[in-house]
């Protein structure tokens, strides 16, 4: 079974999928890291100082892989920076995302009107009750 977790941060991942993810983790590949998950990673590799996870440069990972079976010492892997972009295709995101998921801003305004300030529904006129004797 192959599964990965990837997050910007641990804080993102409810602690019981965290726990179970970390604890059935075979290789764990980490770029650089802020103050809150260096500890974690770092015990996780089996490092006292989380500093080192904290310092990593761009285009590096410290990485724990299973080989054979057993786990290899950490390893930092240097990693290629990406390409230049030759081909943007900014104004077709944007396009397609505005397409999909905006709306005019009228209909938006409108909404918000409605909904900060409902009309009041005209009251409905009540029948008084007859007295005793009936309405005749």
């Amino acid at each position: 079974m192959v599964s990965a977790l990837a997050h910007q941060f641990f804080g993102q991942v409810p602690e019981r999928v965290r726990k179970s993810a970390l604890a059935n983790c075979k290789n764990l590949i980490s770029f650089n890291v802020g103050a809150d998950d260096a500890p974690l990673i770092a015990e996780q590799l089996g490092w006292k100082n989380s500093q080192t996870l904290m310092d990593l440069p761009d285009y590096s990972v410290m990485a724990r892989l299973h080989q054979g079976g057993q786990p290899s010492q950490v390893l930092q892997i240097a990693l290629d920076p990406l390409p230049p972009v030759t081909t943007s295709y900014r104004p077709q995101i944007i396009r397609r995302s505005q397409n999909e998921h905006s709306r005019p801003r009228n209909v938006v305004e409108g909404r918000i009107r409605r909904f900060l300030m409902p009309e009041k529904a005209p009251k409905k006129e009540r029948r008084r009750k007859p007295e005793a004797g009936g309405w005749g």
